[in-house]
């Protein structure tokens, strides 16, 4: 999967001293760049997947927070979480 983060702006993270830039990448997104075939059809999916990178100083652009909505599962659920340097 070729890192979104070339298109985006990224959000500094502080862990440490290292500065870290990363997004979020959701379960629309994941499912377009990355489609899964789970069988039997789970009834909820939720797919998450940190995109991050180290940064050398802040953005000059302050990003915007990503907003993320409530998830609520029904039966049998796919989880998957990731993440990516």
């Amino acid at each position: 999967m070729p890192s979104m983060l070339a298109k985006k702006i990224v959000t500094p993270i502080s862990i440490g001293l290292e500065k870290v830039g990363g997004e979020w990448v959701k379960t629309n997104q994941m499912n377009e760049f990355i489609p899964v075939n789970v069988n039997p059809v789970p009834n909820s999916v939720l797919r998450v997947f940190l995109d991050f990178k180290a940064l050398n100083s802040k953005p000059s652009i302050i990003p915007k927070p990503q907003q993320f909505n409530k998830f609520i599962h029904h039966g049998f659920t796919l989880v998957e979480q990731g993440g990516l340097q």
